[in-house]
């Protein structure tokens, strides 16, 4: 299968969940799965864009692991306002669906993003290209 994780969170930035990402992608890599990671450029906790990443609209990388991580622009919240992480949901939301939009397709979407718009635009995207999607939804 060709697998897409979609994730705002993913390493090197130092949370549980980018931590679990990673895990899922090569999971299913080593069972034999096509897996691209779509997120973010990394700026968690700080907002700021980490050194030796620049935020261009679309990046890819090929770690060792055997899948790809496709990075997408984002406006990164330096300060935890609604305003600012508003921004940031919709702008990531924008831009990796404009990415798997133009793709090839894929068998399935497993989204673990920022709620209501990335989620929103994922989830109409996916029904537009007919691509089942998984929602990982966490309440703390």
């Amino acid at each position: 299968m060709k697998i897409i994780l979609l994730c705002a969170i993913y390493l090197p930035e130092p949370f549980v969940t980018a931590q679990t990402h990673l895990s899922m992608a090569k999971k299913f890599s080593s069972i034999g799965h096509q897996v691209k990671v779509v997120t973010s450029f990394p700026s968690h906790p700080g907002g700021k864009i980490y050194p030796g990443y620049k935020n261009r609209l679309f990046s890819k990388e090929t770690p060792k692991n055997g899948f790809e991580v496709i990075r997408c622009f984002t406006a990164p919240s330096s300060k935890s306002s609604f305003l600012s992480r508003f921004t940031e949901n919709i702008i990531f939301g924008i831009s990796s669906t404009i990415y798997i939009l133009f793709m090839p397709r894929v068998d399935m979407i497993h989204s673990d993003t920022w709620p209501v718009f990335a989620t929103g635009l994922m989830s109409l995207m996916a029904r537009i290209r007919r691509i089942p999607y998984i929602v990982r939804v966490v309440n703390l």
